[in-house]
């Protein structure tokens, strides 16, 4: 009797052993890593998204001749640009058409500034000017917003640079007296006078060291 249950008992453990593999297997399956998302955009309480300067860093430009290529404040662009190679993130680009919001440091331009009131202007990360001079910031095509206030003009502020917090359309690509690469338009800006030091809350692309 003891000999013939042998058998069974081996298959019953090569029964389990099978049964063990299949679920350790399952669980691997559902616990497949999942690669973290870029910086990317939530929508607000107004529907729209908020933008991170974050996005901004995966943007490649190439132009023409290989030179350094800015835009230039408070003047207009005197020059054309060709631009041979653009890379811009999907995560970026699919917000073409979105609203959006995001806070920088505005510039105002001679050509934005209409009837002493501001009609466009230059937005630029906070941390185009966090190591430089006020009047000599970073406008590198990659990070340059033209922001198109014309609908919703408002009075010259009390200081320029300034800080802004923006809300508009985005278009890539759009023409504009600056080359930007990046615009928003139909926008509504809410102006303060800027803060030296600028706010550590209000950099994200500074990477501000956690206290906490």
């Amino acid at each position: 009797m003891i000999s013939s249950s042998i058998p069974l008992q081996r298959v019953i453990a090569i029964l389990l052993l099978a049964l063990g593999i299949l679920f350790a297997s399952g669980c691997d399956t559902g616990q497949q890593a999942v690669e973290p998302e870029a910086p990317t955009t939530r929508p607000g309480p107004s529907g729209a998204f908020d933008l991170d300067w974050e996005l901004f860093d995966a943007v490649r430009v190439e132009t023409a001749g290989d030179r350094k290529v800015d835009v230039v404040l408070p003047a207009e662009l005197q020059q054309e640009i060709e631009i041979v190679s653009l890379e811009i993130p999907e995560n970026l680009r699919k917000l073409t058409g979105r609203a959006v919001r995001i806070s920088g440091v505005g510039y105002l331009t001679r050509s934005g500034v209409i009837d002493d009131a501001v009609h466009q202007f230059a937005l630029l990360p906070p941390s185009a000017i966090s190591c430089a001079c006020c009047a000599l910031p970073d406008t590198r095509l990659s990070w340059t917003i033209f922001v198109d206030c014309s609908r919703r003009a408002w009075p010259l502020p009390d200081g320029d640079p300034f800080f802004a917090t923006v809300e508009g359309v985005l278009q890539i690509e759009k023409d504009n007296y600056l080359g930007c690469l990046f615009v928003l338009e139909s926008a509504r800006a809410t102006v303060q006078p800027l803060e030296e030091p600028i706010p550590a809350s209000h950099d994200s692309h500074s990477k501000p060291e956690n206290n906490e």
